[in-house]
């Protein structure tokens, strides 16, 4: 979608090595402490109004097999979006999430990608009257 692929908005990259790690007991991937604190930097670092309009999560993952790419790019932004609605207190209608296997939407500075990147789209700035 162009209006969340557009340049001019918020994208916060954030690697899968620094916001997960395993599970001791299922091996599943959850979000780390560090991850977490990063999640809180990464959203307060924007602004307050952040929480309020529109954001989708990223997820990526950049594992050999085509069909887990798929599936733990989206565990990995369906975690991170429980997260920041949990914690911030952002409406469920406000946040979507994307599974993007390894590959960024081009132009965005990124050939492949392994974590999330958060989107806040910029609002569009009112035509002058």
């Amino acid at each position: 979608d162009r209006f969340f692929t557009r340049p001019e908005n918020f994208r916060g990259w954030l690697a899968g090595s620094e916001l997960f790690q395993k599970n001791d007991s299922t091996g599943l991937e959850e979000l780390s402490a560090r991850g977490k604190a990063l999640l809180d930097s990464s959203l307060t670092r924007y602004n307050n109004s952040s929480v309020e309009g529109p954001i989708v999560v990223e997820g990526y993952w950049a594992g050999e097999d085509p069909v887990d790419r798929i599936a733990f790019s989206r565990v990995r932004a369906i975690l991170v979006s429980q997260y920041l609605e949990n914690h911030f207190h952002i409406d469920s209608g406000n946040i979507g999430i994307v599974s993007m296997k390894n590959s960024p939407p081009p132009g965005l500075g990124h050939q492949t990608w392994d974590g999330i990147c958060i989107v806040i789209p910029r609002k569009a700035s009112p035509s002058a009257s």
